[in-house]
């Protein structure tokens, strides 16, 4: 049996700066839209965590948070866009996204906001998950990066207003 001392074991475990700069650029990846959002509320002068509900079905995302958050459970009927749901309290979504979130929600209590930390959570748990899939090289690494941050700018998560 050869057994090796420290000394020698030591350089190998040691991190080159190959695998620094990939865990940074992973890094970069995964939390670039958070970034985004933060230089874009920061230049309108809003907070990023006082995101306003304005448009298509963001109030209803709002409300069944609330009623998880506060009660367990959703409360009231919803369809598309603020209709009324033909059956059941969980709209045409099912309720598998008010679980993801709103049990993050309950644990945490996060109450309204929940939904702004978890859609920047699951952004990044994506991300990380995409790339220990795909296992990019580094160039490949950076142009993830603009791409999650052209495809944030464009997107139509709620922003303050």
């Amino acid at each position: 049996m050869n057994i090796t001392s420290r000394k020698d074991l030591a350089p190998r475990l040691k991190p080159t700066k190959s695998k620094i700069t990939t865990v940074l650029l992973v890094t970069l990846v995964m939390f670039m839209p958070l970034l985004v959002a933060l230089l874009l509320t920061a230049v309108r002068g809003y907070n990023l965590f006082q995101a306003i509900p304005s448009w298509n079905d963001e109030m209803w995302w709002y409300a069944q948070y609330a009623g998880i958050s506060k009660y367990g459970m959703p409360l009231g009927f919803f369809g598309y866009a603020g209709t009324h749901s033909g059956w059941g309290t969980w709209g045409p979504w099912g309720m598998f996204p008010l679980l993801m979130t709103g049990l993050l929600s309950r644990i945490f209590g996060w109450g309204l906001h929940a939904a702004v930390y978890c859609n920047y959570f699951y952004l990044a748990l994506s991300s990380l998950i995409f790339i220990l899939l795909t296992k990019p090289k580094k160039r490949n690494l950076v142009m993830l990066a603009a791409a999650n941050a052209l495809m944030y700018i464009t997107s139509a998560i709620p922003l303050p207003r």
